[in-house]
C-alpha cells in the first residue's frame, strides 16, 4: 500500500537542488542535468528516474480559475516512476507533443471544462515575468486524493520549460522509483 501511494506521484526518492524545500522556486533547476541523470542511472537500486519541472501557478478557463501545481513531465519516463497514467478516467495520457494538459476530474469540474477544451496556465518565471500558455485538455484523472485531483496539472516538460523561459534541459527535480519496495519505518 505504501509503495502504491509513493508511486501515485512522489516516487520512492526525489532529488532536488539544495535549498529547494525552503524556497521551491522554479529557478532552482539543475544546471548539470545530464551529469545528474547519468549518476542516478548508475545506481543499481534505481529502476527508473524522470525529469520534472515543478511550479505553482494559476489555471484558468472561460468560467473559473484555480491555483495548481503545474508538473512538466517527460511522459514516457514519468510512467515508469509514477502511476498517474493509470489513473486516467477520460481521454488519454500525455504524448509530449504540443500544448496538451492532463488534469483531475475535480479540477475540470471547478474550471467547468471537458476534454478538448482550452485552459490558460500562468506562472512566475525566473526573470520575474509571468509565463503563460494555452493548453488543450486531453485527459482527466481520478485518484484516491480529492486534494490531488483538485490541484495538480501535468504538461509536457518541453512546454513547461518554454513557458517558464528555462533552458532546454534542466529539470527542477528527479523523482525515482526503486527496485526495492517501500516499507514503513517503525
Amino acid at each position: 500500500m505504501l509503495d502504491n501511494q509513493l508511486r501515485l506521484h512522489i516516487g520512492h526518492v526525489q532529488i532536488h537542488r539544495r535549498g529547494y524545500h525552503a524556497n521551491p522556486a522554479v529557478e532552482r533547476f539543475f544546471r548539470k542535468a545530464e551529469a545528474l541523470r547519468q549518476q542516478v542511472a548508475a545506481e543499481p537500486e534505481v529502476r527508473a528516474a524522470a525529469p520534472r519541472v515543478l511550479v505553482h501557478g494559476l489555471l484558468s478557463s472561460a468560467y473559473n480559475n484555480g491555483g495548481v501545481q503545474l508538473v512538466g513531465v517527460a511522459p514516457e519516463a514519468e510512467s515508469l516512476v509514477t502511476f498517474i497514467a493509470d489513473q486516467i478516467v477520460a481521454g488519454r495520457y500525455l504524448t509530449g507533443e504540443g500544448s496538451e494538459i492532463l488534469i483531475g476530474e475535480r479540477l475540470a469540474r471547478k474550471l467547468e471544462v471537458r476534454l478538448g477544451d482550452r485552459v490558460v496556465a500562468m506562472a512566475a518565471r525566473p526573470d520575474g515575468q509571468i509565463g503563460s500558455e494555452v493548453f488543450r485538455v486531453v485527459g482527466l484523472f481520478r485518484t484516491v486524493s480529492a486534494d490531488f485531483d483538485r490541484t495538480m496539472a501535468f504538461i509536457p516538460i518541453d512546454r513547461a520549460r518554454a513557458m517558464l523561459g528555462l533552458p532546454p534541459t534542466p529539470p527542477t527535480n528527479w523523482p525515482c522509483s526503486s527496485t526495492t519496495p517501500a516499507r514503513p519505518t517503525p
